[in-house]
C-alpha cells in the first residue's frame, strides 16, 4: 500500500497526480488528477471512496459508510478544493486552486513520506527540482550586498527569463519592501513568510501571498501542535531582524515550497503575527504600575 505523487511544474505546479495503491484486501488502487481550472471531487474512474466495508456496517446510512472506507474524497470547494483521505494509509492530502497555481499538502506517516527510490515500483517523488531551477532563498531574500544573484541589480528588483526559447522576455518580480508587505498582511511566519517573499519577488504575482496563506492554514489543520513547530519569525531568512535557525537552502521558482511544508520541522513558539501585541500590553503594565506607585504630594 503505497502513495505516489507526481506534479508537474513548469515554475508552478500546473498538474498533480496523485495514485493509492492497492494492496491485499485493504483497499482498490485509486488515481486522481488534477489540472489549473480542473479540480475534481472525484477519482479518475468516477469513483468518490473505495475499499471493503466493515462487517454490519451496510445498514448505515451512505453518510456515515463514507467515513468507514480505507479511501474516499471530500469536496470542500466545488472545483477548487478537495482532500482525498486514505485512512488505511493514515494520510490526509489536501489538493487546492489558489489564482492559476495548484498547492499541495500532505500529513503522512514517516515510513511512507521517507520512502527511498531504491524501493521496486512507483513510490512518493522526494527528488526535488532540478538544481538549474534552483535559487538561493535567502540570497534572493536579501535583496542587496554580498552574494546577489546576477539577474539581481542594484534596485533590490530581481528579474527572470520566462521561457528558456525566450531569454530576453523578462518577468519582473516585486521589490523586497513590497513582498514584506503584502505578505504580512496575512500574518505569515517562519518559511511560509519566505516561501511569499521569495514568490513574489521572483514573479510579482500577488497570488503567492494567499497561497502561502492557504498552505499555512493546511499546515495548522494538519498537525494539531503545529502552531508550536513555527517560530515566531516576522522578518525573512537572513534579516537583521531574524532570530531563526534555518539552513539557507534553496526554494524552486515554485510553489512546492509550500506544497511540501507539512513535512518541515521548525522552532517552537506560536506565531503571533507582526506586532507581538504581548509586548507593547506588558510595556503598558509596567507603565501603569510605577505611576500608581509615584504620589507628587509625598
Amino acid at each position: 500500500m503505497r502513495l505516489l505523487l507526481s506534479i508537474c511544474c513548469g515554475g508552478t505546479a500546473m498538474a498533480i497526480t496523485i495514485i493509492i495503491k492497492g494492496g491485499s484486501d485493504c483497499a482498490p488502487e485509486r488515481t486522481y488528477e488534477a489540472a489549473v481550472d480542473s479540480v475534481p471531487a472525484s477519482f479518475v474512474d468516477g469513483s468518490q471512496w473505495g475499499g471493503p466495508l466493515p462487517p454490519g456496517s451496510s445498514a448505515l446510512p451512505s453518510s456515515a459508510l463514507e467515513h468507514l472506507v480505507p479511501v474516499r474524497i471530500v469536496d470542500k470547494e466545488p472545483g477548487r478544493h478537495v482532500e482525498i483521505h486514505a485512512r488505511h494509509l493514515g494520510a490526509t492530502l489536501i489538493v487546492r486552486q489558489v489564482g492559476r497555481y495548484l498547492t499541495f499538502a500532505a500529513k503522512l506517516p514517516r515510513d511512507i513520506a521517507q520512502q527511498g527510490a531504491g524501493r521496486e515500483g512507483l513510490q512518493l517523488c522526494v527528488k526535488g527540482c532540478p538544481a538549474s531551477e534552483r535559487i538561493d532563498v535567502a540570497t534572493v531574500l536579501l535583496g542587496t550586498g554580498h552574494g546577489r544573484h546576477p539577474s539581481m541589480p542594484s534596485s533590490g528588483r530581481f528579474y527572470r527569463s520566462q521561457t528558456s526559447e525566450s531569454p530576453s522576455s523578462l518577468v519582473k518580480g516585486m521589490t523586497r519592501d513590497a513582498a514584506l508587505a503584502l505578505c504580512r498582511e496575512y500574518n505569515l511566519t517562519d518559511y511560509y513568510l519566505d516561501s511569499c517573499m521569495f514568490d513574489l519577488m521572483t514573479t510579482g504575482d500577488p497570488s503567492f501571498s494567499l497561497a502561502a496563506s492557504r498552505a499555512q492554514s493546511d499546515y495548522l489543520s494538519l498537525l494539531p501542535d503545529a502552531a508550536y513547530r513555527l517560530a515566531n519569525r516576522t522578518w525573512p531568512l537572513g534579516a537583521s531582524g531574524s532570530s531563526s535557525t534555518a539552513s539557507r537552502g534553496s526554494l524552486s521558482l515554485s510553489a512546492s515550497s509550500s506544497a511540501a511544508s507539512s513535512f518541515l520541522p521548525s522552532a517552537v513558539r506560536e506565531a503571533h503575527g507582526p506586532g507581538r501585541p504581548s509586548i507593547i500590553t506588558v510595556c503598558l503594565v509596567l507603565v501603569w504600575t510605577l505611576m500608581s506607585l509615584w504620589n507628587p504630594l509625598r
